[in-house]
């Protein structure tokens, strides 16, 4: 009687199996599929490119937060912003960087 029900368990997983492993697979496809779909570059309404995502992704690798990449943003997309903004931002990041390395 055990026995029966201990083969019948092992009968399942083993034709499960390949069903399992085929849902991980599809599962894996799509997850791909999304992940192409995601923009590289953003366009402006005359139609401009801003390399957005390379744009943020250096802003992260020098320190500044999720939440700041927002402000930074726009001065990647204007260009006809002053030259003293952009100077000032990253002077009063380090300025913070260097206040927490004090305390």
């Amino acid at each position: 009687m055990y026995f029966k029900a201990a083969a019948m368990i092992v009968v399942l997983i083993l034709f499960g199996w390949p069903f399992g492993t085929r849902a991980r697979g599809r599962a894996d496809q799509a997850i791909a599929r999304r992940v192409a779909l995601q923009p590289r570059a953003a366009w402006l309404e005359d139609g401009r490119e801003v390399p957005t995502l390379g744009f943020l992704g250096r802003a992260r690798s020098v320190g500044f937060s999720i939440g700041q990449c927002p402000m930074l943003l726009p001065l990647c997309q204007n260009k006809a912003r002053a030259d003293a903004d952009v100077e000032d931002l990253p002077e009063r990041h380090i300025a913070k960087i260097r206040e927490g390395m004090r305390l």
